[in-house]
């Protein structure tokens, strides 16, 4: 097994996501207060996946053809990349110990 870690991180996917998240005040305050409402970590970490991957699909996969999606949210699953390999469970962590 390689020792994958990116910037600190568990891997480039993940990095890339948190900081798409943290980079834009809006994003992230959503983002921290659907974490810091949760009733423990693994329910923060299950909102948070399912804030994302809804973010997705709504730019990827509207079957009516709209979307709400800006050029910056694609982008930024361009460069997040696989949302499979995302360790949402570390940027639930990071986002709480703020």
């Amino acid at each position: 097994m390689t020792d994958e870690k990116y910037q600190g991180w568990t891997n480039h996917e993940t990095w890339a996501l948190n900081l798409w998240l943290t980079n834009e005040e809006g994003i992230y305050h959503y983002i921290q207060g659907a974490i810091k409402e949760a009733p423990n970590k693994y329910e923060a970490e299950e909102r948070l996946k399912n804030i994302v991957e809804d973010w997705h699909d709504d730019c990827f996969e509207d079957e009516k053809g709209y979307s709400s999606c800006t050029k910056e949210m694609k982008m930024m699953f361009r460069e997040v990349g696989s949302l499979w390999r995302v360790n949402y469970k570390e940027i639930v962590e990071a986002f709480l110990e703020e």
